[in-house]
């Protein structure tokens, strides 16, 4: 399964399924309004408004389970982020990341990525490890989440490639979003291209059936032409079919390519295909 396969809650309730982000580098965060990491929100959004243009998102959800920190409503934190933070990016209902209650997105990303530690540089980090190895001394080994702000980001096709705990830098968070950003292929867009190039080939072969019939006969022709040495068998005959076909296709493709409106009579009568 992929992020794709997953739909939430919006900000006012309603589903919104993840696949509508099909295409997009997403940074999946988990956010609070009165955690030492809140400034984090001016952050983000720079990040968002460098890379959007090139198909980057942020998904925020808000969440109430690391010391009561985000304990307003989601009107009231939506608020919150925009006049304080001057967020944009989209904002998801509360959530909870953690335990029975989590939500099936967190519990796909969490076993997809585990926690790797903490930045002990950053001047929270000792605290944080802290609070948690006194709550449990092998809270490492757990692939919960640990704190606000933690960030999961998903490649073009929907894999988790990368976590970060909220200790690490976002300048590095930034390098992996345009790393990504410039080497992840979109297999999903290919896919719609692909398909889309096919209906416009069936589309141009049903309106121009003879024309490409013609072609077919004559490229048979060329390459069974080819197969003197070779008895004029039913394999061998099938075979240059296939070649011939193929040409044909590549012909009508080359057509399509060139012409986007090839119903014209006038371009038709250039190549030679009218009756």
């Amino acid at each position: 399964m992929s992020v794709y396969d997953y739909t939430v809650h919006g900000r006012k309730g309603e589903e919104v399924k993840l696949s509508t982000y099909k295409g997009k580098v997403l940074l999946i965060v988990n956010t609070a309004t009165q955690c030492g990491f809140t400034p984090e929100y001016t952050e983000l959004e720079k990040l968002y408004e460098a890379y959007r243009a090139k198909g980057f998102e942020i998904l925020d959800f808000p969440c109430n389970q690391f010391d009561g920190q985000a304990p307003e409503s989601i009107e009231e934190i939506h608020e919150i982020c925009k006049l304080k933070f001057g967020t944009q990016f989209p904002q998801f209902g509360k959530v909870e990341v953690n335990g029975e209650g989590a939500i099936p997105l967190y519990k796909h990303l969490k076993d997809k990525k585990g926690f790797a530690g903490f930045d002990m540089s950053h001047k929270i980090a000792p605290i944080l490890d802290g609070i948690l190895r006194k709550a449990d001394p092998e809270y490492e080994k757990s692939s919960e989440i640990k704190w606000n702000f933690t960030k999961f980001l998903v490649d073009r096709n929907g894999n988790v490639v990368q976590r970060f705990e909220p200790s690490h830098d976002l300048g590095k968070v930034a390098k992996a979003i345009e790393n990504l950003l410039k080497h992840s292929k979109n297999t999903h867009s290919k896919s719609h291209f692909r398909r889309c190039l096919c209906q416009r080939a069936t589309s141009f072969l049903v309106q121009h059936s003879s024309s490409w019939l013609r072609r077919f006969a004559q490229y048979t022709s060329l390459a069974i032409s080819f197969w003197p040495i070779f008895p004029l068998n039913s394999s061998n005959l099938a075979l240059a079919s296939a070649m011939a076909c193929t040409s044909s296709l590549l012909w009508a493709a080359d057509t399509l390519a060139t012409d986007p409106y090839p119903a014209s009579r006038s371009n038709l009568a250039k190549r030679g295909l009218t009756h």
